[in-house]
């Protein structure tokens, strides 16, 4: 990675088949294994790009609702070291 500055998490989060809508049907940072249509952590990827020092491209799922969207950029904001995040609502 150390090439890239910034790291697009589409395929991490399965931006593609993710129906996620609400907050509490994200994938938790506790899981482990193969998430299919849910993709990975939010938590997870924004440790990667702090321990890596990187910038990050964050794909929202299409059907996350305002609470959803809201609770994610409360999530980088605060968890975030720092570095830039980019939102994409759409692929």
């Amino acid at each position: 990675m150390q090439k890239f500055k910034l790291v697009r998490g589409m395929d991490f989060f399965s931006a593609n088949t993710n129906s996620q809508k609400r907050w509490s049907e994200r994938t938790k940072p506790n899981f482990f294994g193969f998430t299919g249509d849910s993709g990975q952590s939010w938590e997870l990827f924004i440790a990667m790009a702090n321990a890596t020092n990187r910038d990050v491209w964050l794909n929202v799922p299409v059907q996350a609702d305002d609470d959803y969207i809201r609770k994610l950029a409360q999530l980088v904001k605060y968890g975030m070291e720092a570095g830039c995040c980019s939102l994409q609502h759409r692929n």
